[in-house]
């Protein structure tokens, strides 16, 4: 279909997220995101990606990985490129999960990284309470509560 990787793209979002994102819990709480091989390899993939014209190939993603493997971390760190790296006048963000409390642990781990770093908190300021982050120009993050869709899942191991 014409598709072609630019590497050099896909390899400026993973220095984007290494420079501007930190982590905020655990012993790595304040220290910078360095990404793991399998994130760096994701994050070029996703982004490196162009199609003929030299837009996205790829605009959405599913990632899926065992809990506690950082994936609230990348997503977050994702979604603030999207909002302030990616030089997108209006870009919005939207972070799907099963419910409010639920979409808001990804918010509130975007939060923490504006507030730890210098330069994304003079374009950002989170406001926790009400789940936006005010950025300067207008953009916005929202969440998006699945309410409906419960999931019953049971280990396909035994």
């Amino acid at each position: 279909e014409g598709c072609y990787f630019h590497a050099h793209t896909g390899d400026a979002v993973c220095t984007w997220i290494e420079t501007f994102c930190h982590h905020s819990k655990d012993k790595w709480a304040g220290s910078l995101f360095v990404l793991l091989p399998w994130e760096r390899n994701f994050v070029r993939e996703l982004f490196g990606w162009r199609r003929k014209n030299g837009r996205r190939r790829f605009t959405r993603a599913m990632l899926f990985i065992p809990k506690k493997n950082g994936k609230t971390t990348l997503a977050s760190a994702l979604a603030l490129y999207g909002l302030i790296g990616d030089g997108v006048k209006g870009a919005g963000v939207y972070v799907a999960a099963g419910d409010r409390e639920q979409a808001s642990i990804c918010f509130k781990e975007s939060a923490h990284m504006v507030e730890q770093s210098p330069t994304l908190a003079k374009v950002a300021t989170p406001v926790v309470d009400t789940f936006q982050l005010e950025l300067l120009p207008k953009i916005s993050f929202k969440l998006l509560p699945l309410a409906p869709l419960k999931l019953n899942c049971k280990p396909v191991w035994s």
